[in-house]
């Protein structure tokens, strides 16, 4: 999201139906830093403090499936399930050439292709996985390096209970119309948030179990 004239970046965890907030950072949006370098500087922030034995898997929409950002993700160890547009042309294993969304999606069923060469230039190899659930109007097609397809689809499903508890935060808080102007304060404003957030669940989970 942007807020004024910052970048703020947010990652979660999907637990008992919601999502728990695990982290957020602000950039300046500016020309020195592209979107490519402040996603890449967010992700290694986070993967930084998560605890080891623990594996990070980044789950996101369309926005976040250029090249670039899948081949940072390899780069640095980081699993990840990521919405692709069906406008790219995807080679498989048979050498097969096409668009993805002339692989049409089964209704309830997972279609899996494995080991593709992704877009024109075959810049990247990853696996494809594509889901349509009933009554949705388009397939997903998910890049992702898993190597189950069905947790792929299941990992990708999770994406919406992270959008519900960040869009609590943007349109029930209104962070969009903030008057605050100084990054610092911004910041704090931001960190109470996501501190709230966390209570409100907890308490909502303590209150259901009574």
């Amino acid at each position: 999201s942007v807020i004024h004239h910052l970048n703020c970046l947010t990652a979660a965890v999907p637990w008992k139906g919601r999502a728990i907030p695990i982290a957020g950072k602000l950039y300046f949006d500016n020309k020195i830093l592209s979107q490519t370098i402040i996603e890449e500087k967010f992700i290694k922030y986070l993967v930084h403090f998560v605890p080891k034995g623990y594996k990070v898997c980044i789950v996101a929409d369309r926005g976040f499936g250029r090249v670039s950002f899948l081949q940072h993700l390899d780069n640095i160890g980081v699993k990840y399930v990521i919405r692709v547009k069906s406008d790219v042309i995807v080679r498989d294993e048979t050498g097969t050439r096409k668009l993805l969304r002339k692989r049409k999606g089964r209704i309830d069923r997972v279609k899996w292709f494995p080991n593709c060469l992704y877009r024109a230039d075959e810049a990247i190899k990853l696996n494809i996985t594509i889901a349509k659930k009933r009554g949705a109007k388009e397939a997903w097609y998910l890049a992702t390096n898993l190597t189950d397809p069905k947790e792929a689809r299941r990992r990708y499903e999770q994406r919406f209970q992270i959008e519900e508890t960040f869009k609590d935060a943007k349109h029930q808080l209104n962070l969009e119309y903030i008057r605050l102007r100084d990054i610092k304060k911004i910041g704090k404003m931001i960190a109470a948030i996501l501190v709230a957030i966390i209570l409100l669940i907890l308490i909502g989970i303590k209150a259901h179990n009574f």
